[in-house]
């Protein structure tokens, strides 16, 4: 599990910051639908994930299906289901684009049709770096979103340490 909750911390928690809110209804109507990662290949654990989001107006889930191949083929070695509350609180402004400030509180994770506890729910956010809330940022150009990059002290912990900048690094397609 430990390979898991590592590939999840690149993976999930930046991307779920991207997702629906009810505070603003342009970008209700911006990020509805479904959304996906495609296969993404961790290196540094040796796992792949296929990731598809889906969002309906402030309600978020993210299903991950965990590979132990660089190209996802074969069966996944872990299924991973997330759901998540997703406020939208205004604009930040990046030398990217216009980024919506998002803050995530996640309400449910199930690993492998098992649905964690309190305790095993905090310790597989804390396990992914991820803190609940979590305070981010998001933009749609296209049909690709886009999040905040969690460096230089950024990593969406506290309002505070909401990121400033997008990471161009990961993204999600518009299915």
């Amino acid at each position: 599990m430990n390979k898991l909750l590592i590939s999840l911390i690149t993976i999930s928690s930046a991307l779920i910051a991207g997702c629906g809110g009810s505070s603003s209804s342009t970008a209700l109507h911006t990020l509805d639908g479904k959304w996906t990662t495609g296969c993404v290949y961790d290196a540094s654990v040796n796992l792949a994930e296929f990731n598809i989001f889906t969002i309906n107006g402030s309600s978020y889930s993210r299903d991950a299906s965990v590979y132990n191949t660089s190209d996802c083929s074969g069966s996944p070695s872990n299924k991973v289901v997330i759901t998540a509350d997703i406020d939208y609180v205004g604009k930040q402004i990046t030398s990217t684009c216009a980024a919506e400030k998002t803050n995530i509180t996640y309400t449910k994770i199930i690993v492998d049709n098992i649905t964690l506890n309190t305790q095993q729910f905090n310790q597989f956010l804390s396990d992914i770096g991820t803190s609940n809330p979590e305070y981010d940022i998001a933009c749609v150009s296209s049909n690709r979103l886009w999040i905040g990059d969690k460096t230089n002290g950024k990593d969406a912990s506290t309002e505070d340490r909401r990121p400033t900048t997008i990471n161009l690094s990961i993204s999600a397609t518009r299915i």
